[in-house]
């Protein structure tokens, strides 16, 4: 169904398609491809709010300190008739709930070799770890949900809390190689001390204490994105388990329903209660790493839910995604990207080769970065492994490197960097300033041009 809505400078925008509903309202296309209409719902939330006062908020966010790195649509135009406001929206983005789609229910192109081995025998299998691998399995998820996490981490440095943040208003670009991330529905966006007043949640992400009525802080927003990101890696729900389909009635599957979005059950790798254990969608074993089962752990246990404060912040969600990430390794045969501290690959038990890369400052390891090779692809490595993990820095690389199998090149050298490569285990190093051939094993030195600092980076072929 279209709609038509007049904004406070008479332009007038016509619906085309819905595109997120949250626990406040509706977000929508217009004819227009680049711009988006929230409107807020009324009471019942069956009808659109004609209570216009509530835009007068709006106007404040503008003023609010967010930084210009935080891509957020912030509101251009209040609607004139109606509770809402216009918003910008690139058309080639798409809902992290679309995007990393965990319905599994439609049928998927995807194939590979692998996966051909089980299609007769394990049909649903195949069909889930495809749409898996064409939204761009474990690796594509870990690299959004790491933008999410540096968004909100400067939203709270500088007292911000997001409020009601879901996989339905982060959105990712659909354009293959381009994970840009932005943040749509900011008009819960407040400093700490008056969002507290509020409790905007939508339901299945809602903090245990905003759902009581508490308001919403850094902790909540910090419990709402590690559901959204479990949910996601894996494809179930944290809360959603056994306790769902033991004793199953139909007319009590709204109150388990219920129960569950309201983190009522234990989390369903809880070690303390393993009531509600489940295999997920996606083998939750093989997908998450023993740092990021504490980190959910803190969020989801028993004491992660009573007390907010013993939660992950989000700085800390950020640099355990941003090791994730880097210590990633894809599968050459099954596709499946999964945690380097595997000696093969726990899904199709295929050696894979790999580089590694370890980083040093005074003798101490800063970073780590493990990485496929031997495809002739070229790696474009973080700055983290020169300078530990920053919150900012996510997006800047320290250099490329390119493997062909016979040799190993570096390239596009950070230039806040003196570089050079030792080939003798430190002994004596050569300065490099541009493509540079190194051997499968050497010492790379990086010192840091304004405070002087050395890195030293181990680099090897396994």
């Amino acid at each position: 169904m279209s709609y038509q809505f007049e904004d406070v400078f008479e332009y007038n925008h016509i619906t085309t398609t819905e595109i997120a509903r949250g626990g406040q309202g509706a977000v929508f296309r217009t004819q227009n491809p680049n711009i988006a209409i929230k409107v807020e719902l009324d009471p019942s939330g069956s009808e659109f709010s004609r209570d216009v006062k509530h835009n007068d908020r709006l106007d404040e966010i503008r003023l609010l300190p967010i930084s210009k790195r935080i891509n957020i649509t912030l509101p251009q135009a209040t609607l004139k008739e109606y509770a809402g406001y216009v918003m910008t929206l690139l058309d080639d983005m798409e809902s992290f709930e679309k995007a990393f789609d965990y319905s599994f229910d439609d049928v998927c192109d995807y194939s590979n070799e692998w996966l051909d081995q089980f299609r007769e025998t394990a049909p649903e299998f195949v069909e889930v770890i495809a749409q898996y691998l064409k939204s761009g399995g474990r690796r594509r998820r870990l690299e959004a949900y790491l933008r999410v996490a540096c968004m909100l981490s400067e939203l709270h440095a500088s007292g911000l809390v997001y409020c009601d943040f879901s996989a339905k208003n982060a959105f990712i670009s659909n354009v293959e190689g381009n994970n840009t991330v932005w943040l749509i529905d900011a008009d819960n966006l407040n400093y700490q001390e008056k969002t507290r007043g509020s409790g905007f949640f939508t339901p299945g992400y809602g903090a245990p204490e905003v759902i009581r009525g508490k308001g919403c802080t850094f902790y909540s927003d910090s419990y709402s994105f590690a559901i959204s990101l479990f949910w996601q890696l894996t494809g179930t729900h944290p809360f959603k388990g056994a306790s769902m389909e033991s004793d199953f009635d139909d007319d009590f599957a709204d109150d388990k329903e219920e129960l569950a979005n309201s983190g009522e059950f234990p989390w369903i790798m809880d070690t303390e209660d393993t009531s509600n254990y489940i295999d997920a969608r996606i083998q939750q074993n093989l997908v998450i790493s023993n740092r990021l089962i504490r980190c959910f752990d803190r969020a989801f246990c028993r004491l992660g839910k009573e007390k907010r404060q013993t939660r992950p912040t989000m700085f800390e969600w950020s640099e355990v995604i941003a090791k994730e990430l880097d210590l990633s390794v894809k599968c050459k045969c099954c596709e499946m990207d999964y945690d380097s501290s595997n000696d093969k690959c726990p899904w199709c038990d295929t050696e894979t080769l790999k580089i590694s890369l370890i980083a040093k400052k005074q003798g101490h390891i800063i970073w780590k970065y493990v990485r496929e090779t031997g495809n002739g692809e070229a790696m474009l490595i973080p700055r983290r492994i020169v300078r530990g993990f920053r919150n900012t820095e996510t997006e800047d690389y320290a250099f490329t490197i390119i493997d062909n199998n016979d040799e190993i090149s570096i390239e596009d050298l950070d230039e806040m960097f003196e570089w050079s490569v030792s080939t003798d285990k430190g002994n004596s190093y050569i300065d490099i300033y541009g493509r540079t051939v190194i051997p499968n094993e050497c010492t790379m030195k990086a010192i840091d041009k304004k405070s002087g600092e050395t890195v030293v980076i181990e680099v090897r072929k396994i």
